[in-house]
């Protein structure tokens, strides 16, 4: 299942869409169905500019990261730990000399989550392993953003990790075996949030949600709104993940 997870994320999601979209209208091109195939040509280029525009990046991602409000740390001051989930690495890094670096995102986690564990003088548990078999070789996201907070200055003794997992329901289920908290402040990129929160209950651990790492402007949309940007068609393709595992999510056990 992971395996066909990851294969819908990258043939049936924008970008790979289009891909799929063009080369089955190939297929009606040289059966001589041309008519398809201008259909298909025409509805993926209105498709591809919709999806790497600004309106339609946030039509998709607002109702995902205004889910849950920043976390208040007064309320949240029964949670036992700070759960903070991977978002990636750079391998090899060269400012890291040869080590892992976090990811954009990732990184904005950490640094959030350290935050909040510094205020609130809590432990730290830093969610996230390699996704494939042949990455082993890699630091994982929880060892490399273990090491930059010991470089940061957190207390090593309250830096904890979990370093199996795949993906965000796998963070719950090893967090959940690993720490066995009943109640966590949850840290992750706001679009991720309600997929993880979910992630979390079905392992039976509440959560504050902490969300960090926005990606909406909010701001009036202008002229350059409208024209076509990887930044806005990489926001479409994380939107639609979010929702089918939300999907996925609610029918699992």
């Amino acid at each position: 299942m992971f395996i066909l997870s990851k294969l819908f994320d990258h043939l049936v999601l924008p970008p790979g869409l289009f891909i799929l979209l063009l080369l089955i209208g190939c297929g009606f091109y040289l059966f001589k169905r041309r008519k398809v195939f201008w259909i298909l040509l025409f509805s993926t280029l209105v498709l591809l500019y919709l999806f790497s525009i600004e309106p339609v990046h946030d039509l998709f991602l607002r109702p995902l990261e205004d889910r849950y409000p920043p976390v208040s740390i007064e309320e949240a001051g029964e949670a036992q730990y700070v759960v903070v989930l991977g978002g990636g690495v750079i391998a090899d890094s060269p400012d890291e000399y040869g080590g892992s670096s976090p990811a954009g995102g990732a990184m904005k986690r950490l640094i959030y989550g350290m935050r909040i564990a510094k205020s609130m003088n809590m432990p730290v548990i830093l969610a996230g392993g390699s996704s494939f078999p042949e990455e082993s070789f890699l630091e994982t996201e929880a060892e490399s953003g273990s090491r930059i907070l010991k470089e940061l200055d957190f207390e090593s003794d309250r830096v904890l990790m979990e370093k199996s997992s795949r993906n965000t329901w796998e963070n719950a289920e090893q967090v959940k075996e690993l720490y066995g908290p009943d109640t966590i402040i949850l840290v992750t990129s706001g679009f991720h949030m309600p997929r993880s929160v979910l992630a979390f209950r079905k392992q039976d651990i509440s959560s504050f949600p902490a969300p960090t790492d926005y990606r909406i402007n909010r701001r009036p949309y202008s002229y350059r709104s409208y024209l076509p940007s990887a930044v806005y068609l990489e926001g479409v393709h994380a939107a639609l993940k979010e929702y089918v595992g939300m999907f996925y999510y609610m029918l699992r056990r």
